[in-house]
């Protein structure tokens, strides 16, 4: 046997997987049944698009070129070329169905719910900086409240998300990557205000991602095994808060009155279950000896969940947060911390093992500025397993990127300088924990027809986020359409798009580039519905950006 004759049983191996599914089985309005496989997913990316792409990811033509599917589609005559490789159309269908998993330990969870195309989760969409990302959502569901919906882009800085799609009402939706939008790992979900708990409770989201430029790589590192993990939950019984329940979160009985939307759940199942990819601790293959992508997107709607990295002998290096990727790569062997909508992206490397390694959620009791409350409790999330590698060679040199291509509106400015500024926002979450009374942004809950609060486009922001009164609740902090600098007490700084907000007030530097109205909220889903959100407007030309180099390359 050699290495391609092993890719292609691989290929035939996961092809089998994909028509077969696993133990998740989801009905859908038609009767299919349709299920998937996480081994599927650790397909290289040389093979992955002649497997499961037409029923779980979708990718523009440029993202299946770069991912190196040599039979990628090319443009009809009458098409520009480049248009047809930039370009990739989504239709989501968003219907009533029926989730019927079959957990790790012989425990079974059963409900109805609403999902796009019948499927949980979303299909993973792949992209290209420069790409157009063309939705046609469609709500065949029946007439109220509850049943709206829309889409929002977690983490890309486009405009214009977040607008509803009525029962019976088809949209079109159009999103412009801009070519120098930073890629990585990204996400999308529905975002109609009082519902967002509703939706995600109930699965309705997906993996989004934006491929690395090849000049920020090193060569060895452009087709290797990349791996997006949705993580969700599901809860029936004995469930961290309230709002976590699956019959309470997806009935929304304080909407849906009559209780029309009929979840019908049976399950035998304590406590709140984590899922990867709709499925109960599955077994992710990888070639041993290689470096494989996992890119963790905490999906779930109220829990912060801590990630330990499998253990030795493996090698698990992080390097990107929130999408942007980290200018030095390190090994890590704590775990990783994801808020509610935050992303990690690992490269993991093992040697051919006998038993497959564990990946568990832990919950860290030295975490004070996480708080008592939303944390995912320990348990087993998955396994890790190598498959043979007839050219493995492990190698103990840690790779570095090239470079990080980030636009000019995220250049750094001097640290020393931003240590002097006062913030130009001082931004205030309050809840009604026992010291507060009332969900809302500077003492004032969310209501959609009051006045945002205005910004200049282009013009730098200083904000300054902190609680009212802090106690025991985090409450995550998240912006639409940008990333912020985190400016940290030690003197450090990252970007991000999502952080824990408890103790500490937190100092954040940006500079909107959006034109229109935008969202800033808590990123627990049950208390943005409640209220914690604010409603900001971002005014201007984009024809007035400064006039500087169109990318900035850090090292």
């Amino acid at each position: 046997p050699n290495k391609a004759a092993y890719k292609d049983a691989t290929l035939i191996s996961c092809a089998i997987n994909c028509v077969l599914g696993s133990k998740s089985i989801i009905t859908g309005v038609t009767g299919a049944l349709m299920g998937t496989n996480v081994r599927c997913l650790a397909v290289s990316a040389l093979l992955m698009f002649f497997t499961c792409i037409k029923a779980y990811q979708f990718a523009s033509p440029q993202a299946q070129e770069w991912l190196g599917n040599i039979s990628f589609p090319t443009a009809p005559a009458y098409i520009n070329d480049f248009a047809f490789k930039h370009q990739l159309v989504v239709e989501l269908k968003l219907t009533t169905t029926r989730v019927e998993l079959e957990l790790h330990d012989g425990s079974y969870v059963h409900f109805t719910t609403r999902a796009f195309n019948g499927r949980i989760p979303c299909p993973t969409l792949w992209l290209t900086p420069g790409d157009h990302l063309i939705f046609r959502i469609i709500n065949t569901l029946a007439p109220g409240e509850s049943n709206r919906t829309s889409i929002h882009l977690h983490g890309l800085h486009v405009g214009n998300d977040g607008i509803i799609v009525q029962p019976g009402e088809k949209k079109t939706f159009k999103f412009t990557i801009p070519k120098d939008h930073p890629s990585g790992t990204f996400w999308y979900h529905p975002h109609v205000h009082g519902l967002i708990n509703s939706q995600i409770s109930g699965l309705m989201a997906g993996a989004l991602v934006i491929l690395d430029r090849r000049e920020d790589l090193p060569a060895f590192l452009h087709r290797i095994h990349d791996i997006p993990l949705l993580v969700q939950a599901v809860c029936a019984s004995d469930c961290l808060h309230k709002h976590d329940m699956l019959d309470q979160a997806i009935q929304l009985p304080s909407i849906d009155r009559e209780k029309k939307f009929k979840v019908d759940l049976y399950s035998n199942s304590l406590g709140v279950q984590v899922l990867l990819n709709a499925h109960s601790v599955p077994t992710i293959e990888i070639p041993s000896g290689e470096w494989t992508r996992l890119r963790f997107i905490n999906a779930i709607a109220n829990n912060i969940i801590e990630i330990a990295p499998p253990s030795k002998p493996c090698t698990t290096l992080l390097i990107a947060k929130d999408g942007i990727m980290l200018t030095s790569w390190f090994t890590i062997e704590n775990a990783i911390i994801l808020v509610p909508g935050g992303r990690v992206d690992v490269l993991v490397q093992c040697p051919a093992m006998d038993e497959p390694v564990p990946i568990h959620a832990v919950k860290n009791a030295s975490a004070m500025e996480l708080g008592h409350h939303h944390r995912i409790h320990p348990q087993l999330i998955a396994y890790l397993n190598t498959t043979a590698n007839f050219g493995e060679s492990i190698t103990k040199v840690i790779p570095q990127p090239l470079q990080v291509t980030l636009p000019t509106y995220m250049r750094v400015p001097p640290t020393a300088a931003l240590k002097t500024m006062e913030c130009t926002y001082n931004y205030t979450f309050t809840a009604n924990d026992s010291a507060m009374t009332a969900y809302g942004v500077n003492g004032k809950p969310f209501n959609s027809s009051s006045d945002p609060i205005k910004f200049g486009l282009w013009v730098p922001q200083l904000w300054c986020i902190g609680l009212a009164r802090p106690e025991h609740h985090n409450h995550p902090f998240h912006i639409h359409n940008t990333h912020f600098l985190v400016l940290h007490s030690n003197g450090m700084y990252e970007w991000q798009d999502t952080i824990p907000i408890l103790h500490e007030v937190k100092r954040i530097w940006f500079i909107p580039s959006v034109v229109g109205p935008t969202m800033s909220h808590c990123h627990i889903a049950w208390h943005a519905d409640q209220g914690m959100a604010q409603i900001l407007l971002v005014r201007g030309k984009h024809s007035d950006r400064p006039s500087l180099i169109d990318h900035m390359s850090q090292r």
